[in-house]
């Protein structure tokens, strides 16, 4: 199972790329590479709840993204 045949689709599901950017590297980081919310925060200088707010928005266009497929 790899997280990265799910970008394209998570990118369409987000209003902008910048945010489909953002939300498709906090995923892979998350659940790919094993970073923590923290160490997430940390390397791309947010804030953890910020990370927070990406991954559950992350989150809910691959489930749309997964279930319409």
């Amino acid at each position: 199972f790899s997280l990265y045949r799910f970008a394209i689709p998570l990118q369409r599901h987000f209003p902008s790329a910048g945010h489909a950017k953002h939300g498709a590297t906090v995923l892979l980081l998350y659940y790919g590479e094993g970073f923590t919310v923290r160490e997430i925060a940390q390397a791309m200088e947010l804030k953890e709840e910020a990370v927070k707010t990406r991954l559950r928005c992350a989150r809910g266009s691959l489930k749309q993204a997964y279930e319409a497929e």
